[in-house]
């Protein structure tokens, strides 16, 4: 009795059981004689063979499990502007024809099906790749893909940042033209740190405004052009990185008071090895406090800094810095505008300030600024040093729920991918950054489960749905029919076309 209360509330979780879970399940079985029903997903497991052994041991062991096995999918990101995703099976029960479901927000905001593909799998294929070639506007507002019909969290792949290509505008200084220096200039480093992650737009402030873009760099520009505009776009959530240089430095620009498109007050001139307010010999970085979003990011030690814009000192210096150099002086800071950010490095975006930009941690910090997309699995040492709180998970049937009260998780951790009861599968947030933490891992494949011989196996009869749409035509039909025979009655056209 006591069982067949408990059954109906049993739910799937949406993680995938551990090996030392049925180890220690194995141990704790109770003594004396008694029959198992094990109702499988069919795919094999590591521990699942001591977890057999151990209950046959005290009686008959049945299991129970689909002929066609176990579907997933596994992973999603982007290679060369498309979405990706790989379908797995369990078992290969001969060919198999799927459809993945890829849904997002339409413009007013609600959640339904953007796109549907079909995918085939064919004799003896436990996998296969799926490619969705969709147009930026309609590939960035997609929030999870997932397989048509089954109800599954490991059908289910959850978008996040990797999914979504920001639109980068960028914006230079206007100057005269030097054929044969363009590879010096800032832009091209910040295109070639850009354009494999973002979809890059240049022009006028506003030219690229019009385009509605999640970020806009600056570099080197000293009074901005439709201050107010930009101002207005910041208001909404926008991000303004802006990079020093000696356009910015030579003009007076956020001197005698702060300038609302700078985070900081400037003080007039730079610093620079060998100049009026000199080190005397170059600077190296510091490693990134905590709070910052740099933080846990590793310093290469031949970065140097020979050059860089000041900061006034002020009450709020420090709490807008979020990078400095070893002496302490800031390096990279940072202010809130409305709902957006405004950023400024205080060295150029080229390599004449600096060796930054020629480093992997100049593309590693514009990622953590969320300036542009990370990779389909994040490193542990991406996401080192940082905290992430759950915001919502996935239930057994592939369903986002609320998170609770879950703690926050350490980017290492989270990084792992193991996903468990501390570390469920979902959408997890840093900041402005989300990262999704899915059921099916995306280098894992499927295996069909074996048992030992003897163990009797049968078919696990999934739910069918029966096409009522003839049924419910034929319904309409007579319901139709009797209303007109109940209207002439009630005229009395019926009574007298029978008297007649």
């Amino acid at each position: 009795d006591a069982l067949a209360t408990s059954l109906p509330a049993l739910r799937p979780r949406a993680w995938e059981p551990p090996a030392a879970a049925m180890r220690e399940l194995a141990a704790a079985l109770p003594d004396g004689a008694f029959d198992t029903i094990w109702l499988s997903d069919g795919i094999a497991r590591d521990g699942r063979a001591g977890l057999a052994a151990a209950l046959r041991r005290h009686g008959t062991l049945g299991v129970n499990e689909s002929a066609r096995g176990a579907v997933a999918l596994a992973g999603a990101g982007l290679a060369d502007g498309a979405i990706t995703t790989r379908i797995l099976r369990s078992r290969d029960a001969g060919p198999l024809g799927l459809a993945v479901s890829a849904r997002g927000l339409d413009p007013a905001g609600i959640e339904r099906e953007l796109v549907r593909v079909s995918a085939d799998l064919g004799p003896g294929d436990s996998a296969a790749d799926l490619r969705l070639d969709l147009p930026p506007e309609l590939r960035n507002r997609i929030t999870r893909l997932e397989i048509a019909g089954e109800a599954s969290a490991g059908a289910v792949v959850l978008g996040d940042d990797a999914l979504k290509r920001r639109k980068v505008a960028l914006v230079t200084a206007a100057g005269p033209g030097r054929e044969g220096l363009e590879l010096l200039a800032p832009g091209h480093f910040l295109r070639q740190a850009l354009e494999p992650t973002a979809d890059l737009v240049e022009g006028t402030i506003g030219d690229v405004l019009l385009t509605g873009p999640d970020v806009i760099i600056m570099a080197d520009v000293a009074r901005v052009a439709e201050a107010d505009a930009v101002l207005d776009w910041l208001d909404e959530g926008g991000l303004l990185v802006r990079f020093a240089g000696p356009r910015l430095a030579a003009s007076d620009i956020g001197r005698a008071t702060i300038d609302p498109l700078l985070p900081v007050r400037l003080r007039a001139g730079g610093r620079s090895v060998g100049g009026t307010m000199s080190w005397g010999e170059v600077k190296a970085l510091a490693p990134f406090p905590e709070g910052s979003p740099f933080h846990g990011l590793a310093v290469p030690a031949d970065i140097a800094v020979t050059a860089q814009i000041l900061a006034q000192p002020g009450p709020d210096l420090a709490a807008r810095t979020i990078a400095t150099l070893a002496d302490g002086t800031p390096l990279v800071t940072r202010s809130t505008v409305g709902d957006g950010q405004v950023v400024l490095f205080h060295v150029a975006a080229n390599a004449e300030w600096s060796s930054l930009p020629l480093s992997g941690l100049f593309v590693q910090m514009l990622e953590r600024l969320a300036v542009t997309s990370r990779a389909a699995r994040p490193a542990a040492a991406d996401l080192a040093g940082t905290t992430w709180v759950a915001e919502r998970v996935l239930d057994g049937f592939g369903a986002l729920d609320v998170a609770g009260d879950l703690p926050g998780i350490p980017g290492e951790r989270l990084a792992e991918g193991r996903t468990g009861p501390d570390l469920p599968p979902g959408l997890y947030r840093a900041g402005n950054r989300r990262v999704a933490l899915n059921t099916v891992a995306p280098d894992r494949l499927l295996a069909p489960a074996e048992w030992p011989a003897g163990v009797v196996v049968e078919g696990l009869a999934g739910r069918q749905e029966s096409p009522l749409g003839g049924w419910a035509l034929g319904a309409a039909l007579l319901l139709l029919l009797a209303d007109i025979i109940a209207t002439l009655a009630l005229g009395g056209r019926l009574a007298a076309r029978g008297g007649g």
